[in-house]
């Protein structure tokens, strides 16, 4: 159903807007019929069959949770993200151009999974959940994950 409202043609219908009626900016992109299914069905199921966001999630929280048990908290003055002294993250694998020029390629996976602060890994958690999400679903846990 197409309406003209105050002069300019408006789109009413679930189609998405063709070329010539926005100048040409919108491109249509088909969704997959899996895409489809897991809009309908929702968020909660998603969670619940999202198991690389629960893997990498779980790898963070465990990790954070040692490192900062075996290490302790810096204080706020040090590392206002609240965790450990920044050393320890350093000695542990994160990420240090110097260090991974020098050989330490390792440093470019472990810098991945190591939070330097109780704030840190929330944010980094909260992204991982919006990209799994929506990459997830469009492309697979495989293909995300990888």
């Amino acid at each position: 159903m197409n309406v003209h409202h105050a002069g300019k043609h408006l789109n009413q219908s679930k189609q998405p807007p063709s070329n010539e009626e926005n100048g040409g900016l919108y491109v249509a992109v088909p969704i997959s019929p899996d895409l489809q299914a897991v809009e309908r069905v929702g968020m909660m199921h998603y969670l619940a069959s999202s198991w690389a966001f629960f893997l990498i999630s779980t790898i963070e929280i465990i990790l954070f949770t040692l490192v900062s048990c075996m290490y302790g908290f810096a204080p706020l003055e040090y590392n206002p993200l609240i965790g450990p002294p920044i050393e320890v993250i350093d000695a542990l694998g994160s990420k240090n151009p110097t260090r991974i020029l020098s050989g330490e390629y390792w440093r470019a996976v472990t810098a991945i999974f190591l939070n330097v602060g109780l704030l840190d890994l929330l944010f980094s958690l909260c992204l991982v959940f919006c990209m799994s999400y929506h990459l997830e679903r469009r492309w697979g846990g495989c293909k995300w994950f990888c």
